[in-house]
């Protein structure tokens, strides 16, 4: 949602998952963009930006699917059109 902090995601992804790459970063005109979602970024999500959140599993052969989501004052729109149910 607004407010939160892109280090904030961080930390809830690396609660769940191990992993060696950011869990996610901002979408637009470029590759990687700002917001960057790693350990100590300052970034504050504002509403309508656009995050590719993307931590995955490397157990194994390692999993990485992407979820695009829009950020709103109540949390987020996911937009990429499937789920992540396993």
């Amino acid at each position: 949602r607004s407010g939160v902090a892109a280090a904030e995601l961080d930390v809830l992804a690396r609660a769940r998952l191990t992993f060696p790459h950011h869990p996610g970063h901002g979408l637009g005109t470029g590759w990687h963009e700002e917001s960057r979602i790693v350990p100590g970024a300052a970034t504050v999500l504002e509403e309508d930006m656009v995050v590719a959140l993307e931590p995955g599993s490397c157990a194994g052969i390692g999993v990485r699917l992407e979820q695009v989501v829009v950020v709103t004052s109540e949390g987020c729109e996911d937009v990429s059109g499937h789920d992540l149910a396993l």
